[in-house]
């Protein structure tokens, strides 16, 4: 194994706990030098992403009962920015039809919310407050984003699958 994959950060992210243990088991098996997490719910892998960088996550689409293609769309936005968030899930998605890719859009632009380098506007929005001398503490950003972002992608996701159910 070359040394650039030695020391891995892996999360499993899945609902089911069979599953979870499985896959653990064989990186440590496969991987020995690995460092491997589990989490069940969404608010586990939030919670663990809070605490420090991942360099592999394995995550159910599902998890958590949660619409989880809004939820990595999300989770993506946050580490790799949520513009190209969009091009990695746009055509994994697409055949997944307008339900998916809606869930998408809102994933990628209500979860960048929950860091500054989530999103581009946000990256703009902070060099026009310094620009302007204000001061904008990346704690108390980070503090909001981590109450209000998920409230408003459950809340978004909630009113996404109800329009469907009755539009079709």
């Amino acid at each position: 194994m070359s040394e650039e994959f030695a020391e891995i950060t892996a999360l499993i992210a899945d609902r089911a706990t069979l599953f979870r243990h499985g896959v653990v088991g064989l990186l440590k098996h496969h991987r020995p030098g690995w460092s491997c997490a589990q989490a069940g719910t969404l608010d586990e892998v939030l919670e663990f992403l809070r605490v420090g960088p991942v360099d592999l996550m394995l995550f159910d689409l599902q998890l958590g009962g949660r619409d989880g293609v809004a939820a990595l769309a999300a989770l993506l936005a946050n580490l790799i920015n949520n513009l190209p968030a969009v091009l990695v899930l746009l055509p994994l998605t697409a055949a997944g039809g307008p339900g998916a890719v809606l869930a998408v859009l809102l994933g990628v632009n209500i979860g960048p919310n929950l860091t500054y380098a989530g999103s581009l506007a946000t990256l703009l929005w902070r060099r026009i407050v310094h620009r302007h001398e204000h001061d904008v503490d990346l704690k108390e950003f980070t503090r909001l984003g981590l109450y209000a972002t998920p409230a408003a992608l459950v809340a978004s996701v909630a009113a996404l699958w109800l329009s469907l159910q009755v539009v079709g």
